[in-house]
């Protein structure tokens, strides 16, 4: 799947749910998918697919929200990379992966790329609180550790975002004592 197609078929099934489609500062709780992530490798690994994708799902989202083509910013920050062909989830998978593995082998490599993805995800949002143009590249920085951290760990991103979005889409939502949705069936 292409990171835009990704993009764009995650943000249709937010608005298509009902979700928040315009207060940044509320996607915080990607930060919390990626403890969910965290908490899954640590724990042996069960469910962790599922968490990076619902990772990936917040993060392009967050781009559209904001306003950013994921896909073009993950280019252009693989740019001294590639040839311009990582539009493909698994392709910028494959290249993140073997440029990180190259200079950080091994499991260190797993805990570094879970701060990577956090200190992306961080400096998106002040970068957007302040007004500053570096959101995108922020969070092409957030997306390219989520797909190493996808690579190192044996996960398919692609394959799992394309199963986490059928999930989703067959789920039931609604408003919780704040007003914000959340899960109420597995539909």
């Amino acid at each position: 799947m292409q990171i835009r197609h990704a993009q764009k078929l995650a943000w249709a099934k937010k608005l298509a749910k009902g979700f928040n489609t315009t207060d940044v500062p509320l996607e915080g709780v990607t930060f919390a998918e990626i403890a969910e992530a965290f908490t899954a490798w640590r724990d042996g690994g069960e469910g962790l697919g599922g968490e990076l994708a619902d990772t990936a799902i917040f993060l392009v989202c967050l781009a559209e929200m904001t306003r950013h083509d994921l896909d073009a910013e993950v280019r252009r920050h693989l740019a001294s990379d590639a040839d311009g062909s990582v539009a493909q989830i698994s392709d910028a998978q494959a290249l993140a992966c073997s440029k990180r593995l190259a200079i950080e082998p091994g499991t260190g490599a797993v805990s570094l790329a879970f701060g990577e993805l956090t200190s992306g995800l961080g400096t998106a949002f002040i970068a957007w609180r302040r007004g500053e143009p570096s959101v995108g590249t922020a969070l092409a920085t957030a997306f390219t550790a989520l797909t190493v951290l996808a690579g190192i760990t044996g996960r398919d991103l692609d394959a799992e975002i394309e199963r986490k979005l059928a999930i989703n889409a067959r789920r039931a939502y609604s408003a919780g004592p704040n007003g914000i949705l959340v899960k109420a069936s597995d539909a």
